[in-house]
């Protein structure tokens, strides 16, 4: 079947993916992006294969959509320590060794401990946002922020650095969506060197006085028969943790706030039912995915869209696509945190590769809307809906902003209670 003329790069498809996605799944066979040399696949099945099938499937692609590596950038990267496949685009058995490695720091023990932090950030936030006042920008006062300070205190940066420490979280996935100039991929190449120069001096504070956080459960991180981390394997399971611990909770809750406005009903039950809360989240995870896609490459013979695939290809499995598709999610582009599968969706990945993170996810999102519902009597949308941006990110659905008008809630109103530990465990 030919392909249509529908660019998934062009910056209105980007904020508004949904009809390219029903053509991505109709199509026979996967959809070609000669451009960046990925082929795209939308199905639900087909998705689930190759994120979970490792014998048929390698995950050593990247993430993104990776440009061809020029000598200028050679030469950047060549100024910093090596940058390791670790968690993301790797494969058994050194994903194995690495996953080992670095379970105990996001353990159900760990991000229940946590929890407290978590809490006070948010009530932090949820206060600053009320002083703004109408028109505030939900995603900049508070949905980057919270999971930037919670990742931040988790690996001892002092609030003091957190605008430097936003700046490289965002140099870090500005290449993933393929949509930057060269210029500013070397920038953002230069931008990680930083990071990872910053990152070395708190790893040997850390040695020096070990302290009960994250960071120092990578740097003592060790099973039985085997070294611990590297340098440059910390630094590179920091990068990870940096990217899929920070700017996608930040899509997560900004995607999250948007659908209560869409949808007031769904806020009113959320405010007094915890349990639909965390369906609420679930249900945001399926519709607006903050990783949209993940590469693979197949081993060898494989059948995709209904059709056989023999030649070695890059493929960018779309989880976006996927958690709209109608043989597995009814009605499914309605926003609905009661259908019966909620928990079926695809946002975490599947497999070996499923996101470490995944509870300290739920669990930011859970708590910062406890305490935003404790805070705010109501809000609204201070903007055209139609007219709300995205990021020019193929990869990473993420609002540009979202300003909100709120009504505060009355003097003597408390905060929310600690959330359930098994509301946020996958």
């Amino acid at each position: 079947m030919d392909q249509d003329f529908t660019d998934p790069m062009d910056i209105e498809t980007v904020r508004c993916p949904f009809p390219f996605y029903e053509s991505l799944r109709n199509h026979a066979g996967p959809w070609d992006l000669p451009n960046v040399g990925f082929s795209l696949i939308g199905r639900y099945e087909d998705v689930s294969y190759a994120l979970a099938d490792v014998d048929d499937f390698t995950a050593k692609v990247g993430p993104g959509l990776s440009r061809r590596m020029t000598p200028e950038v050679r030469a950047v990267l060549a100024e910093g320590y090596p940058r390791m496949n670790t968690l993301l685009a790797n494969d058994p058995p050194s994903h194995t060794r690495y996953r080992s490695l670095v379970k105990s720091a996001f353990s159900p023990r760990r991000v229940r401990s946590m929890e407290p932090s978590v809490r006070r950030v948010a009530q932090e936030l949820a206060a600053d946002l009320a002083a703004a006042g109408d028109d505030a920008d939900f995603v900049e006062l508070f949905a980057q922020k919270l999971p930037l300070m919670v990742i931040a205190d988790a690996l001892g940066v002092p609030r003091k650095d957190l605008p430097a420490f936003k700046r490289w979280s965002d140099d870090s996935v500005a290449p993933l969506g393929g949509m930057i100039t060269p210029e500013r991929e070397l920038e953002c190449h230069r931008s990680v060197n930083e990071l990872q120069a910053y990152m070395v001096e708190r790893i040997e504070e850390r040695r020096a006085a070990p302290q009960d956080d994250l960071l120092t459960d990578l740097i003592q991180a060790q099973t039985e028969d085997q070294q611990p981390l590297t340098i440059p394997e910390i630094l590179a399971i920091v990068h990870v943790i940096l990217v899929a611990g920070n700017e996608t909770t930040t899509n997560l809750i900004s995607s999250c706030m948007l659908m209560l406005l869409d949808h007031p009903d769904v806020e009113e039950r959320a405010r007094t039912d915890s349990d639909y809360l965390a369906r609420v989240v679930e249900e945001t995870l399926r519709r607006e995915a903050p990783v949209q896609g993940t590469g693979r490459m197949n081993r060898g013979q494989v059948s995709l869209a209904d059709e056989k695939v023999t030649e070695t290809t890059r493929i960018m499995a779309m989880i976006g696509a996927a958690n709209l598709d109608e043989s597995v999610f009814e009605n499914a582009q309605d926003f609905n945190p009661e259908r019966s599968n909620v928990r079926s969706h695809l946002a975490f990945g599947k497999g070996i590769h499923t996101c470490l993170g995944s509870s300290l996810a739920r669990l930011e999102a859970l708590v910062a809307f406890e305490e935003l519902f404790a805070t705010f009597e109501r809000f609204g949308l201070a903007a055209n809906r139609d007219a709300l941006a995205y990021h020019p990110n193929f990869i990473l659905r993420a609002l540009e902003s979202l300003p909100l008008q709120t009504v505060a809630q009355r003097s003597g109103e408390g905060h929310g209670c600690p959330v359930r530990s098994a509301a946020v465990e996958g």
